[in-house]
């Protein structure tokens, strides 16, 4: 994998940005199972071939990332754990937590951290790049288990 900021390459096998770190422009890998962590700002990632987890921890239009190459049949997903685990857990429904919305060739991603508990506050996290058509299936991580989304 190889990350982008300032025209500076450097290779990584696992990419984590926090706010007190650089903040990261672009992350691509070439081939693999990647981690890819979208930190604070609109970031770019691209995780290429394999099954892919690409984790969010921060909300707010200055955090919508975006995924320029998600593949559910290749394994890929989406990890809101860091979002949603709080209020989040086995008896909840994901649709309370997590929704999608297409918009022509895309699909985004928004989160409500709290699901019912304070009413409909849902956030964008991603936008998914080149994905949307009915049917696509989506794949979210929250409470240690996959739950499988539908467009």
């Amino acid at each position: 994998m190889t990350a982008h900021k300032n025209q500076k390459h450097f290779p990584i096998s696992k990419l984590s940005v926090s706010p007190s770190e650089v903040q990261l422009l672009e992350a691509t890998s070439s081939s693999g199972s990647d981690l890819l962590v979208g930190g604070i700002d609109n970031d770019t990632l691209t995780g290429g071939p394999g099954a892919d987890t690409i984790v969010f921890r921060e909300i707010g239009s200055a955090n919508i990332d975006h995924i320029v190459d998600y593949n559910a049949a290749e394994g890929d997903k989406i990890d809101l754990q860091a979002l949603l685990d709080t209020n989040f857990d086995s008896g909840s429904d994901i649709s309370d937590f997590v929704k999608l919305t297409q918009d022509g060739n895309n699909i985004t991603v928004a989160v409500d951290t709290d699901g019912t508990g304070g009413g409909a506050n849902f956030s964008d996290v991603c936008i998914l790049e080149n994905c949307g058509t009915p049917g696509n299936n989506l794949t979210v991580l929250a409470d240690g288990y996959d739950h499988h989304l539908t467009v």
